[in-house]
């Protein structure tokens, strides 16, 4: 599920043509950072529940998965500049419209808050993470063998 809600943010991304903005890109975090300034760097952690369905004759379940995702702004405009690509990129996201494929319904998707690091190492280097919750449902039924 993690994965369809990586797509649907690099959809809004897209939709909103945020590479104007951010010429770097949008990656997950996990791979290797751009070299170009401004980016965004994209980490999903989730956890997962699963609840059966209380009908006999309906082998369905629905998943859940909570979400924590981080959005980091790199930026080396100076504090200011990296202050503005963040509320760029937030208002491209809050009360977003994120459309999930692989029959994964996003529930809620909120913005929790923010934070502000400096690179100690060189100077007007910011970033800036946006953290965002989502809850995502996908409804599955069970093929007997």
């Amino acid at each position: 599920m993690l994965g369809e809600l990586m797509k649907a943010i690099k959809l809004r991304w897209s939709a909103k043509s945020l590479s104007t903005s951010f010429p770097g890109g949008i990656e997950a975090s996990q791979t290797q950072p751009s070299t170009t300034f401004p980016n965004v760097t994209v980490d999903i952690i989730g956890s997962s529940m699963t609840n059966r369905s209380t009908s006999s004759t309906d082998n369905r379940f629905n998943q859940y998965e909570t979400a924590t995702v981080d959005l980091t702004v790199h930026s080396k405009g100076g504090f200011s500049a990296t202050s503005a690509l963040a509320e760029i990129l937030k208002a491209a996201l809050d009360n977003a419209p994120l459309t999930l494929g692989g029959g994964v319904t996003l529930k809620k998707f909120w913005y929790m808050g923010e934070s502000v690091d400096q690179d100690p190492q060189r100077t007007n280097f910011w970033d800036w993470t946006l953290t965002y919750q989502a809850v995502l449902e996908q409804q599955k039924t069970l093929v007997p063998a």
